[in-house]
């Protein structure tokens, strides 16, 4: 389930949720109180659960994203020293620190 699908979901269910209990207070008017009450208090705890599940969708997205660049970073770091090894080893075989070498400036 996507980030996008949960965000819907629970806009979905919350404003249902609004509406039956418009439609109760419309039809008990005795009770128009205690449905307004019981509104009140359950729409904003459906919105913070919503929005701390969508923070932990948000968190597990974040860290399986961080996992694949420092994978890639290290792959990368393991490709430059092994560039670096053959390049010296290329020195070497070739001999570039002395007739083909470069100057040192002054």
């Amino acid at each position: 389930m996507g980030i996008k699908y949960t965000k819907y979901w629970i806009v979905i269910f919350a404003t249902s949720l609004a509406v039956i209990f418009t439609a109760l207070i419309h039809l008990m008017p005795d009770h128009a109180m205690m449905w307004l009450y019981i509104e009140v208090i359950v729409l904003p705890i459906i919105y913070y659960i919503g929005y701390e599940v969508l923070m932990e969708k948000q968190k597990e997205s974040f860290e399986r994203d961080a996992d694949k660049m420092i994978e890639k970073a290290i792959a990368v770091r393991d490709y430059a020293i092994s560039v670096e090894k053959e390049t010296a080893k290329l020195k070497y075989k070739y001999d570039l620190k002395g007739k083909y070498g470069t100057k040192k400036r002054k």
